[in-house]
């Protein structure tokens, strides 16, 4: 297992939890929860370099922009 593999691991298991903590908080499955979960996950990775608002926010946009995607199938 290659160390990009566990990240990509890491990664999806912070965003899922987050999305369904926020999905069972609010009661509500909107892009709000995938949008938060995303900049959650992106922080979390963006924490141990420099520029980690910028991880975050990009993190963010890119699962908000892939829900939108599933969304309009």
């Amino acid at each position: 297992m290659s160390i990009h593999s566990s990240f990509i691991g890491m990664f999806a298991a912070i965003f899922s939890s987050t999305r369904c903590g926020f999905q069972r908080y609010r009661r509500r499955n909107d892009w709000v929860n995938v949008l938060t979960a995303g900049v959650v996950a992106g922080a979390a990775f963006g924490a141990g370099t420099r520029n980690w608002k910028q991880v975050a926010g990009a993190t963010g946009l890119v699962c908000l922009l892939c829900h939108v995607a599933e969304d309009s199938r």
